[in-house]
């Protein structure tokens, strides 16, 4: 929860919230099907994404939101996020 706390906050105050960092990681052995995510790992096997950034406020809101409203988070996210070509 704190995580999300610290994100809320950085979107309260207009902060850049793509290139956030939590010092805390997110603990993935709780998360059914994870690794079915295929997230990037170092040679240790540790995640390099999806675990103390952005994408962790994401997979924390797919545990708790309803599939409606995680589809509407999804949809949200799509419609603002630009493309890097």
């Amino acid at each position: 929860m704190s995580m999300l706390g610290y994100a809320r906050n950085i979107c309260a105050h207009d902060e850049r919230f793509y290139d956030i960092r939590f010092s805390q990681r997110l603990h993935t052995k709780s998360i059914k099907n994870f690794n079915l995510l295929n997230l990037p790992r170092d040679r240790s096997g540790s995640y390099t994404k999806g675990t103390c950034d952005a994408f962790a406020i994401a997979i924390i809101f797919s545990q708790l939101l309803s599939k409606s409203d995680l589809r509407e988070f999804a949809s949200s996210m799509d419609n603002h996020i630009i493309p890097v070509k």
